[in-house]
């Protein structure tokens, strides 16, 4: 359920930078998708096969506090305009 909220969140992010270009972006989008998850799932394999379940667990907090510094770093915050 989590792959697939990201997914349609991912979609309507680019589908809103130009409607000319949806099919374009999609392909993109669909592109990367499927290297990161091949990508997630080769490292996964190697580090099970080596270092056990504590590896994909270290591994794991490792790409999800990557993922919250790369948000702090780039979200743009909305400017409340004082009256």
């Amino acid at each position: 359920m989590g792959q697939q909220a990201v997914h349609v969140s991912n979609q309507t992010r680019v589908y809103a930078l130009d409607a000319s270009a949806r099919n374009r972006l999609n392909t993109v989008l669909m592109t990367m998708s499927f290297i990161g998850a091949a990508m997630g799932s080769a490292i996964g394999l190697a580090l099970w096969d080596n270092k056990g379940w504590g590896a994909i667990c270290i591994a794991s907090a490792i790409m999800a506090a990557s993922g919250f510094v790369i948000y702090l770093f780039t979200y743009k915050k909305e400017r409340i305009a004082s009256s």
